[in-house]
């Protein structure tokens, strides 16, 4: 890989105040090619999954698209990131992978390290933060990672994986901003056009950008024509402001975030490469992020991350410009999830959607209502989980909360229009 200069990009925080450069200083950035996501493709293949691209007929339908999915949570590790690690590891020297690498990592990196390590025998340390899921650190654990617990936060964590690095002359496997990983990554994109050379578009999760960089840079070369979308949660958008403001953008928000990664600032090799070959980026929240989830799981039947839903969510946002009719592949890129999580999601999910319901009847406080409302109830083929009575809010009168689910909004709408045709006063709280 050659070398290019390029003017240094100025590093702001999230409101926009610079921070300026001195006159004539330049960063060296390094190019990365075409070629370069090919050789790692052929350096990696024997190590990973070539992950399935899966169409869904009903959410295709409800769209207007041929939805397709990248199914990266199959991938080894549980994630993409297996892909540019792997890569890294075989762009090391005999020496390096015989002293062993360092990374650090609360998630998917460092178990993607590990991974690598104990595939190609090479000794890995992971520096996580206290934060870090148990799990996850144990899983590192299992593949023969040296885990270490450091910091509160994922920067913490990296700097002293650095100074470890140093100290004891360990190769240090940088998460982002890394022309290997880039490539490694960027394959994900030579398998969709692969699987589906028509394809329109591509929406990709954007944490440490390299996904989104190495796929755009492979996609947009050999076929210039399609779309390639960014989508990141909206607390962490380091990436979207530093596109829309052309000029490197730092966010402050808690790494700590169960959902998905947050990842405060982007590199410069990142933002070049966004700049280049990425047509757009936006944002979701986190309600978005759990209403895709709970459709991967429902509709394509696959437990995902947060991380893994949100290029879904952003094309359920409708904020992204792709026509209908259009055959899009959305990027599942992680399905290491925390199963304590998934409780919280599906709750979530199903108040966002509508779907699960508290219904709030004051009645005569009667025996006789109570069958009479179970029966409305039935009746709309809504399900009952629970019900709670509260006596004493008026004369001869009582509220019931029932806790019921329904199919969609206009399921919701029938049960209220049987509820006043009886004439109950409710509402949906």
């Amino acid at each position: 890989m050659s070398d290019v200069e390029v003017p240094a990009l100025a590093l702001r925080d999230a409101s926009f105040s610079e921070i300026h450069i001195g006159e004539g200083d330049e960063q060296v950035l390094e190019q990365i090619f075409l070629s370069d996501v090919y050789t790692a493709k052929h350096v990696i293949s024997d190590h990973i999954h070539h992950t399935p691209l899966d169409s869904n007929a009903s959410i295709s339908a409800d769209i207007g698209m041929d939805v397709y999915f990248k199914l990266e949570n199959m991938q080894k590790s549980g994630s993409f990131k297996v892909r540019g690690v792997m890569n890294k590891f075989n762009s090391l020297t005999l020496a390096e992978k015989k002293r062993g690498v360092i990374a650090a990592s609360s998630g998917n990196h460092g178990m993607a390290v590990a991974y690598c390590g104990k595939q190609l025998g090479v000794p890995t340390t992971i520096i996580v933060p206290n934060f870090t899921n148990p799990r996850r650190a144990e899983t590192m654990k299992r593949y023969g990672a040296t885990v270490i617990l450091h910091g509160v936060t994922v920067a913490e964590a990296e700097a002293y994986a650095k100074e470890m690095s140093t100290e004891k002359r360990l190769a240090y496997i940088e998460a982002r901003d890394d022309v290997s990983i880039i490539a490694g990554d960027g394959t994900v994109g030579l398998e969709i056009l692969r699987d589906l050379p028509d394809v329109d578009a591509i929406i990709a999760p954007i944490g440490s950008g390299s996904l989104l960089c190495g796929l755009a840079l492979a996609v947009k070369t050999l076929d210039p024509r399609v779309k390639v979308y960014g989508v990141q949660n909206e607390k962490g958008s380091s990436a979207y402001l530093s596109k829309k403001h052309h000029v490197l953008c730092r966010t402050h928000q808690n790494e700590d975030n169960e959902l998905t990664d947050v990842v405060n600032t982007i590199g410069n090799l990142t933002l070049h490469m966004i700049e280049s070959y990425v047509d757009d980026i936006i944002t979701v929240d986190e309600t978005q992020i759990t209403r895709a989830m709970m459709l991967l799981m429902e509709r394509c039947k696959v437990i995902i991350e947060g991380a893994g839903a949100v290029a879904l969510a952003g094309l359920l946002s409708k904020k992204l410009p792709i026509e209908k009719g259009s055959k899009v592949a959305v990027i599942v890129s992680g399905g290491n999830v925390n199963m304590r999580l998934l409780n919280t999601v599906i709750d979530l999910g199903l108040i966002n959607c509508e779907r699960s319901l508290k219904l709030e009847v004051t009645a005569p406080d009667s025996p006789i209502n109570l069958n009479e409302l179970v029966s409305i109830i039935a009746e709309q083929k809504a399900q009952l989980y629970d019900f709670q009575v509260k006596k004493n809010v008026g004369i001869g009168m009582c509220t019931i909360r029932f806790s019921v689910e329904v199919a969609d909004k206009n399921h919701k709408q029938a049960l209220g229009d049987a509820l006043k045709a009886k004439g109950y006063e409710f509402v949906f709280v």
